[in-house]
């Protein structure tokens, strides 16, 4: 199997990084994905997607049944991979799949012919692909993966995280999951409403968007409403990682207990440190979850 898949210096702040076996799989997963669309024994595999069995793939990556299991229901938990099964396999569509095609890459894979050396500093100068060391190349165990930084994909980067925001302060109950169902949903459709309309503005779609299940919601409504006011004092880069940042909240009668994936409560604290407080009449205090 030849070409590229591309990893983010993100990766590393991912929040099952800190589990091999999650990492193993996801990995394996990208590796394995399509990435073409193609037809095989009569079904049609897309763009980043894999037919497989849990057999086959507890087999390629030496996990037990019960381990297959729970890193398939993480990562769809998570939003990475939705998943169909059938009688005989199980379809794994890997969600933003294009995030880890980076065209770089495979041009330089072109202009390397059929190996798969990196290109050095000086190939990468003649070919025109080292302005501003838009991408690092780093070889790892024969495969090569490639380090795409911020400049990758800005612009849906951003619609996303708006689309977050606004899934979000409407208090979803999985709002990462509920941006990808969004997506899912109307590139399924070509963008295109149930009358047809071509939808011109995605996010005005996002703000008409409801969850499968309404009755469900993520956090108590006081709360909610502290976290609105706080973002309307941030800047939207930090109010989007304040949002991220936040894995749960427990609400006793005298304090708000929240966990972070990142230190983020400082800039929580820079908007006001008595937002929370003034919203939910109780304390509040921050604990950090270890992300590697």
């Amino acid at each position: 199997m030849e070409g590229w898949v591309t990893l983010h210096r993100k990766f590393l702040q991912w929040e099952w990084f800190g589990k091999p076996e999650m990492v193993q799989m996801f990995i394996w997963l990208l590796l394995n994905a399509s990435h073409t669309d193609r037809k095989w024994q009569g079904q049609v595999v897309k763009r980043g997607q894999i037919l497989t069995t849990t057999s086959k793939i507890m087999e390629a990556l030496n996990l037990s049944e019960q381990q297959t299991r729970t890193c398939i229901k993480r990562l769809k938990s998570t939003g990475e991979i939705t998943c169909r099964s059938t009688n005989k396999y199980t379809i794994i569509t890997i969600c933003n799949y294009d995030r880890y095609q980076c065209e770089i890459s495979e041009s330089n894979e072109q202009n390397n012919g059929q190996t798969n050396t990196p290109a050095t500093d000086k190939q990468r100068t003649n070919n025109g692909h080292n302005n501003n060391n838009n991408v690092i190349i780093k070889q790892l165990n024969n495969n090569n993966i490639s380090l795409c930084t911020d400049n990758a994909h800005t612009r849906e980067d951003k619609e996303r995280d708006i689309i977050f925001k606004i899934f979000f302060l409407k208090n979803f109950e999985k709002p990462a999951y509920e941006v990808e169902r969004f997506y899912n949903h109307y590139e399924a459709q070509g963008w295109e409403r149930g009358n047809g309309q071509k939808i011109k503005n995605r996010i005005a779609a996002a703000k008409a968007w409801e969850q499968e299940d309404k009755t469900k919601k993520r956090f108590p409504e006081p709360f909610i409403n502290a976290i609105r006011e706080i973002c309307e004092k941030l800047r939207d880069d930090d109010a989007t990682k304040v949002m991220r940042a936040i894995i749960r909240i427990e609400i006793d009668a005298t304090m708000v207990r929240l966990l972070l994936n990142a230190p983020v409560f400082e800039l929580i604290e820079a908007a006001d440190p008595n937002i929370i407080p003034r919203h939910t009449g109780r304390n509040v205090k921050y604990a950090v979850k270890r992300t590697n």
